[in-house]
């Protein structure tokens, strides 16, 4: 579907959450009863679980995310974002209401136990599966973080209830009592506690602060509300005038608390950090169940016709991205640093669909220099935007393998660090830089050191120009490449995937690997083993400290002879 959106918002035909393109979407399909339709899923930087119905019970189904080692593994025609590890929860199947996830792999989850309403946490790693409440109470929406677990409590039959804040170290809890229970959803972070607050479906919105124990007021609006999404200092809600779904048991489940009675939703977003309310959308759509990750939300709109689009915001520039989905019923989206996630809601049956939001994609990129297929342009002589680097990404594991690999190179004069001190592991590599590196890394210093102060084979490396010895060599030996109209462009930025064709071939690796560019050279050092340390974003700017890390697991290889 192409639809209107806010004036100034730009419409694009492909989603990319952290990489400028993603491939095509792999679905896992429950089809049949037995077993089991799945009617949610929560994802994480991990992975993700899902909440799945059979017949009249729910059970829950554990999705690892694949590494990139597993990912490169498959042919692009197979991948899909989470690997084959899935497996149903041994656990009793129960009447789940609420569940919630968080990244210590630990899931949360209330049930209805006979005359008794419990919440338990689940440890998925070791298996514990502990009771936290029990009462005669109705206990919903769950939420699990940072030590804390928080959930709707209806009270003793008032209708007024309470919020339940449960701190899991010690086991001690705080209360807030609302007006009323039975709209209200709750959103958690490791700071903040957000919920919908007010009587009659009418809600606003507040947040408490979990350090200071003060409230304050994201929205004083008193429409009703649903889908309520924290993540960090951003939170995000559906609010309007309701929302007309399609009615039946399973489409209860599938939308959970949607607002019903009339036709329009819009989504709102509220900033903590800079105290700012804000409509994200604003048009004759129906804007449902958003869902925050980073600097991103994602949610469902439908039409008319009762058909609907995932779509995401960049929340820091407001652009809008629509998934690439031939139009259906999509549902339920999530999103994580592993995959965005949604289900296809289609008469009495729906499937769960997995796109990678890591991994990359044939539509990336060449080297400059490198052959293109004919009906593909240099990127490189377009305007490209700038890029923010990619470390930020990175895993606890990449920070340790990068004070190795740094204190390696250094010592073996690959790669120095700067005068005051520091490394810069922040900061872009060029391609002056990594020809150097390379050179370095292939025992060819005194070749480069030697070189003639003459002039250079491309018109924009000069004779005094400070990489003039490290560019000739590494372009002789065949390690990088000019652009094929005589220039180097020394400093320009790199891409992960265009420093990692470079290393490789310092190694005696060459075009003649098996694939197209890049996933031949990606393919090859994901056998090798080079990338286990690094979340690998082909397309982003490579820094210093992942060139370190790569250039350090090359070194380890022995040349191809």
């Amino acid at each position: 579907m192409r639809r209107q959106m806010k004036t100034g918002v730009v419409m694009l035909t492909l989603m990319a959450l952290l990489v400028t393109a993603l491939p095509a979407v792999a679905a896992t399909e429950k089809a049949d009863a037995e077993e089991g339709k799945p009617i949610r899923m929560v994802l994480a930087d991990w992975g993700g679980v899902s909440l799945n119905l059979l017949g009249e019970e729910k059970y829950f189904e554990v999705w690892e995310a694949m590494t990139y080692s597993e990912q490169m593994a498959q042919t692009y025609s197979e991948k899909a974002a989470f690997n084959d590890k899935n497996r149903e929860l041994k656990l009793a199947k129960a009447n789940i209401d609420s569940y919630d996830l968080d990244n210590e792999r630990r899931l949360a989850y209330t049930v209805s136990d006979g005359s008794a309403m419990k919440v338990y946490l689940h440890d998925l790693q070791s298996g514990e599966n502990k009771v936290i409440s029990q009462t005669n109470t109705t206990k919903r929406h769950v939420q699990v973080c940072g030590g804390r677990i928080a959930w709707v409590d209806s009270g003793s039959g008032s209708g007024r209830g309470t919020i339940i804040i449960y701190e899991l170290e010690g086991g001690s809890s705080r209360t807030i009592t609302l007006q009323e229970s039975k709209n209200v959803e709750l959103a958690l972070t490791e700071k903040y506690l957000a919920y919908f607050n007010g009587e009659s479906g009418k809600s606003g919105v507040s947040v408490y602060d979990l350090m200071a124990g003060t409230t304050l007021t994201a929205s004083s609006s008193k429409t009703p509300k649903a889908s309520l999404t924290m993540w960090g200092e951003r939170l995000a809600w559906a609010e309007g005038s309701g929302a007309t779904l399609p009615a039946g048991s399973l489409a209860d489940y599938v939308y959970g608390y949607a607002v019903p009675n009339s036709t329009l939703n819009e989504i709102w977003a509220y900033d903590m950090a800079t105290e700012k309310l804000t409509q994200l959308t604003d048009n004759n759509y129906n804007d449902i169940q958003p869902w925050v990750w980073d600097k991103y939300v994602t949610w469902a709109q439908f039409d008319a016709q009762g058909t609907s689009d995932i779509l995401a915001m960049d929340l820091d520039d407001g652009t809008i991205y629509e998934l690439p989905i031939d139009p259906l019923v999509l549902v339920s989206p999530c999103i994580s640093a592993a995959a965005q996630s949604f289900i296809d809601l289609k008469d009495n049956q729906t499937d769960t669909y997995l796109l990678i939001v890591k991994a990359p994609t044939p539509a990336l990129p060449a080297l400059p220099g490198d052959e293109l297929p004919d009906d593909q342009t240099d990127p490189s002589k377009e305007e490209q935007p700038a890029k923010e680097p990619a470390n930020s990404y990175q895993s606890p594991q990449f920070a340790a393998a990068a004070d190795q690999a740094i204190t390696r190179l250094k010592g073996l004069g690959v790669m120095q660090g700067y005068p005051d001190g520091s490394f810069g592991e922040e900061k872009t590599l060029t391609r002056a830089e990594i020809s150097k590196i390379a050179v370095i890394a292939a025992g060819l210093e005194a070749n480069a050191q030697n070189e003639p102060g003459q002039a250079s084979a491309f018109t924009d490396v000069a004779a005094g120009h400070w990489a003039h010895g490290w560019i000739t060599v590494a372009a002789g030996q065949g390690f990088i490449k000019g652009d094929g109209d005589g220039q180097f462009r020394p400093d320009d930025t790199l891409t992960q995937a265009e420093a990692l064709t470079v290393l490789l071939r310092v190694l005696g690796y060459d075009d003649e690997l098996p694939g197209a560019w890049p996933h031949d050279y990606v393919s090859k050092a994901a056998q090798l083993g080079v990338l286990n340390n690094v979340i690998f974003l082909a397309d982003s700017p490579i820094n210093r400290a992942e060139t370190a890390v790569i250039t350090a697991a090359i070194l380890e290889q022995g040349k191809v002879e």
